[in-house]
């Protein structure tokens, strides 16, 4: 029982930011995700265990034209970037994973190359080093993207 408790917390959690990032509602997202991190900082359980699953969810509720697909895609792109702010690198990988796959199933370069950076930083972060390689070769040569620190090249990883 006790399991399951917890098992509604994590979907809970996960829920509801999915649901703050897809309302555009992006500052209570961040405020969520920055919570559960000093909740990680003071040993206590990760509970966004059940984002990939709500996150299909959330997913299938959207219509297949490509304006709904690009706003999902800018809805993960943000997920991915909050998540990446507080160091959740897994998470944030994964996200980024759907928009690039999203982005390739639907011939929509808008996130791509962006995404792809991001996930090499991830990657890099997590010490998936034969990954990191591989999506960093398939980023352009001369691409930057902006993080809190300032402009980053692909050359500079």
């Amino acid at each position: 029982m006790a399991g399951e408790n917890q098992d509604d917390a994590d979907s809970s959690l996960s829920s509801q930011a999915i649901s703050l990032i897809f309302d555009k509602r992006y500052e209570e997202a961040r405020t969520l995700i920055e919570l559960e991190q000093g909740r990680l900082l003071e040993g206590e359980p990760y509970r966004l265990l059940t984002l990939s699953d709500e996150l299909h969810r959330a997913l299938e509720r959207f219509d297949k034209d490509i304006a709904s697909i690009r706003r999902v895609m800018a809805h993960l792109y943000m997920l991915s970037v909050l998540l990446m702010d507080s160091d959740f690198w897994s998470d944030a990988d994964r996200i980024l994973q759907r928009v690039i796959a999203l982005s390739l199933e639907n011939d929509e370069t808008f996130f791509l190359s962006e995404c792809r950076f991001r996930r090499a930083i991830c990657l890099r972060a997590l010490g998936h080093v034969e990954e990191f390689r591989r999506v960093k070769a398939e980023v352009p040569v001369g691409t930057s993207i902006l993080l809190d620190d300032g402009s980053h090249r692909i050359e500079d990883l």
